[in-house]
């Protein structure tokens, strides 16, 4: 199966996230320079990004900003994983392996293997 793993977040993270508190979204951990609405909304901006600009030469179809009610996020978040599922299901061998022309990066980082969609 393709990214076996994949779903582990929709079982464990969504159910989560549901239910928690407004005020622990915002809050700023003392150990991490983000907060939970950061790193959420990082994701999912980060997935629509690679999916959609680098993968797909697309734009990107997430609206996120600081003003995002925890809600908002959530949605995007949910969103944005259901379309990846969507075009990984319907793309066939040949265009998941194609390369992948990716950006150089200001801090040198590469992929850690041939950049494919797959």
């Amino acid at each position: 199966m393709l990214l076996p793993y994949r779903n582990d977040l929709r079982k464990i993270l969504i159910p989560y996230l549901n239910n928690l508190d407004e005020e622990f979204w915002f809050k700023k951990p003392d150990f991490y320079p983000n907060n939970l609405a950061w790193i959420i909304s990082h994701i999912s901006s980060s997935e629509d990004y690679w999916v959609n600009e680098i993968g797909l030469k697309k734009s990107c179809i997430l609206n996120l900003n600081d003003a995002c009610s925890p809600k908002d996020i959530l949605d995007s978040y949910i969103q944005i994983r259901d379309y990846t599922d969507d075009i990984l299901h319907i793309l066939g061998d040949s265009l998941l392996n194609k390369l992948v022309e990716i950006l150089k990066f200001s801090d040198g980082w590469m992929p850690p293997s041939v950049p494919t969609l797959n």
